[in-house]
């Protein structure tokens, strides 16, 4: 990443030595030097922790299993009563309550097996040099340090995602739903910035 937190170095920008924002070196200039131009360290990075993994850690532990199938069988138990009172729901104490959640439900866009995921972005960093994005600046394009994070998940989503389910001792394919994206006031003026 830019050393001044500009941009991540992924996607569009994988190839720049400079940053586009600061034209601050992407590589430890030094190194690079030394090394008759054969050496590129990165002057700073960032971290990205693949999603595909956790999920997978997550099933595989009995306890965390039976929290995770919390969504399919409540689920389930909605669309029972929808079906006998209705259509009407007479209590909004869950997002998969909404009816986007279900109509994507009844449409196929969500499977019984397919995890739902939301982003949370927190514009605010309470340490320095700290955190999977360790500053010092506030990012200035935050779709670039999304990149690695949503490629991984495209991928899942596309291909699916192997997973053993501890708690009824199954394996099953999961396509990642992503449903919703939020920001507290700090994240979502760094992001309603390069929306544009």
């Amino acid at each position: 990443m830019c050393p001044d937190t500009c941009v991540a170095f992924t996607g569009p920008f994988a190839n720049l030595t400079h940053c586009p924002i600061c034209h601050t070196e992407h590589y430890d200039p030094i190194k690079l030097c030394t090394s008759g131009g054969q050496m590129y360290v990165a002057r700073q990075k960032f971290v990205t922790i693949p999603l595909g993994a956790q999920l997978q850690a997550l099933w595989r532990d009995l306890g965390q299993a039976q929290e995770m199938s919390y969504l399919q069988e409540e689920t389930q138990c909605l669309l029972a009563k929808l079906q006998t009172n209705g259509g009407v729901i007479d209590v909004f104490d869950d997002f998969f309550k909404g009816c986007e959640y279900i109509q994507a439900v009844q449409w196929g866009d969500i499977k019984p097996d397919d995890v739902v995921l939301m982003i949370s972005l927190n514009g605010a960093q309470l340490y320095e040099s700290k955190g999977f994005i360790p500053g010092p600046n506030k990012l200035k394009n935050v779709n670039s340090f999304l990149f690695p994070g949503m490629h991984h998940l495209a991928a899942l989503q596309n291909e699916g995602l192997h997973i053993w389910d501890a708690w009824h001792d199954i394996m099953f394919i999961s396509h990642p739903f992503l449903i919703f994206i939020t920001a507290n006031g700090p994240g979502l003026v760094s992001t309603e910035r390069y929306a544009k």
